[in-house]
């Protein structure tokens, strides 16, 4: 999760060791500064949160903020509810990839 949580706008916010939990707010998007051939879209951020427990981890992805999606010269700008799920399934994806890598080279 430090690796995910590396961006300055990514914060972990809440640590609870004994329950095995951790939540973080995590940006799935950055926005981009409007330019003379495009307009400006904001950045867009999900609660995360980790539960671990019995040798078991549970990932929770959930938007904070509303979509916001702009028609411009017939293309959607933004970040859609499209790119939400599938930017939720390869955080998911590549944090199963990375448990199972470290627990098959666990030495203890």
């Amino acid at each position: 999760m430090v690796e995910a949580f590396g961006n300055a706008e990514s914060v972990i916010q809440f640590v609870d060791k004994e329950a095995g939990i951790i939540k973080g707010k995590y940006m799935m998007y950055p926005g981009k500064t409007a330019t003379q051939y495009s307009p400006e879209t904001l950045s867009y951020f999900a609660m995360i949160t980790l539960r671990v427990k019995d040798k078991a981890a549970k990932i929770e992805i959930e938007p904070i903020n509303k979509f916001t999606v702009t028609n411009y010269m017939g293309t959607k700008i933004g970040f859609t509810p499209e790119l939400f799920k599938a930017s939720a399934e390869k955080l998911v994806l590549s944090f199963a990839s990375k448990m199972q890598l470290d627990s098959e080279n666990d030495n203890w």
